[in-house]
């Protein structure tokens, strides 16, 4: 009998791939869902599913589906703004980010994978995309409409019916921000990048927060400058951090480039739709931008019941990602969420934590968890911190045993 055996994919081949797909390419078309799905399904079905068990994570998000599912069940008792259709397809797609957040951290806690260069390249790719955008947002936009059909934002600018903002590959420009500063902020934190590196991505993060217009992304962006401030001047104090001619250099090219472009920016379309923007906030009782407003309004509406399931539909509508999510699937859901997603790992240093600051700043000021994109590189980035954690203690745990070991020997020796 002919037997014909399946040959199981290359794991990092797969990892790889999910990576240049959920950065560098547009959803799938009708189904506004990234390929890596298709991948990671493949990986689960090739046996992936055996390997994920041992996780920690693995049974957080079993628990965290089962009220999720429950609510999704019951949503057209309560609907409202949504159809059943697009419940069900919300929970898949949080099923679907965490089973490639086990896939993230099972092959970073298997291989030796390095994600600097490829951060760097995708930050370069947003910038340049953001060129394009600043030279001809028309065009920009209509090449974008064909490419993802979904985006609201960019069909309403075709329509004449907003102004129109980058976004890259997201729907929603303050993401594309939120996530640009979150990129940046693991490269600051957590790849200890060499002084030239910084001054040329600062300068790329400063482009595409400009063209995003995302007044809470440039606020995230300063928060974490002053972050690194203070981290420089620690490991400074501490001699661990060695500030030279290239350092200097850094930040004459800095502020020449600086001097460069904004003249350009201050004279462009961007820049006149941004002060608007910025005109308009002042002129509002809600500074905040109306996320005050929201976390009121989700206060108002909060009732017991909540602490354990939701509803399952996007019927309080809020900015705010804690309430959206205690609404949508329950207190019990949320806190699962929540400890899956930020908690910070033992070995993991508080400044290498502050990469997941802009993350959840996206997450409780602008929801961000609904676009998956958005969704799938924060669970990568966590994955990293995760797997390096884990990583750390099985070294300090063999460096402990090794010495137990050396010293029982030591001593039996002597006598």
């Amino acid at each position: 009998m002919l037997k014909i055996k399946i040959q199981k994919p290359d794991e990092k081949t797969l990892f790889y791939l999910c990576l240049a797909d959920i950065m560098f390419f547009p959803y799938l078309k009708p189904f506004s869902f990234p390929f890596s799905y298709l991948i990671v399904m493949l990986w689960y079905v090739c046996g992936g599913y055996k390997k994920i068990q041992k996780l920690k994570d693995c049974s957080c998000v079993i628990l965290f589906c089962f009220p999720a599912a429950l609510a999704t069940v019951i949503s057209p008792l309560f609907a409202e703004k949504t159809a059943f259709s697009t419940d069900i397809k919300r929970f898949l797609q949080y099923v679907m980010c965490f089973l490639c957040l086990l896939f993230f951290e099972n092959i970073l806690k298997r291989y030796e994978i390095y994600l600097r260069k490829i951060f760097v390249i995708f930050l370069l790719v947003m910038a340049l995309y953001a060129v394009f955008y600043l030279v001809n947002p028309h065009l920009y936009a209509h090449i974008k409409s064909m490419i993802y059909p979904a985006d609201n934002h960019t069909r309403r600018y075709l329509m004449n019916q907003v102004a129109y903002r980058f976004n890259y590959l997201l729907a929603d420009p303050n993401n594309a921000g939120y996530l640009s500063d979150g990129i940046f902020a693991f490269l600051l934190f957590h790849e200890k990048i060499k002084p030239l590196e910084f001054a040329s991505l600062f300068f790329l993060l400063a482009l595409i927060l400009f063209t995003t217009q995302s007044i809470g992304a440039i606020v995230v962006f300063a928060m974490v400058m002053v972050c690194y401030l203070f981290y420089l001047l620690i490991k400074l104090a501490q001699n661990k951090y060695n500030v030279t001619v290239p350092a200097i250099a850094a930040f004459v090219i800095l502020f020449a480039s600086a001097a460069c472009f904004v003249p350009v920016m201050l004279n462009s379309a961007t820049f006149h739709a941004f002060t608007d923007r910025t005109m308009v906030y002042r002129g509002m009782k809600d500074s905040s931008g109306g996320r005050m407003s929201d976390f009121i309004n989700g206060l108002r509406h909060f009732d017991a019941p909540f602490l354990l399931i939701g509803i399952g539909e996007e019927r309080v509508v809020s900015e705010i990602g804690h309430w959206y999510l205690i609404y949508m699937y329950g207190g019990i859901a949320y806190l699962l969420f929540m400890y899956v997603t930020f908690r910070k790992n033992m070995k993991t240093t508080w400044w290498e934590y502050v990469s997941l600051f802009p993350f959840f700043m996206a997450f409780s000021m602008n929801i961000a968890i609904g676009e998956q994109k958005f969704l799938l590189l924060m669970f990568l980035v966590v994955a990293v911190l995760r797997s390096e954690s884990e990583k750390r203690r099985r070294q300090a745990a063999y460096r402990y045993d090794t010495e137990r070991i050396t010293n029982a020997t030591c001593k039996g020796g002597g006598k």
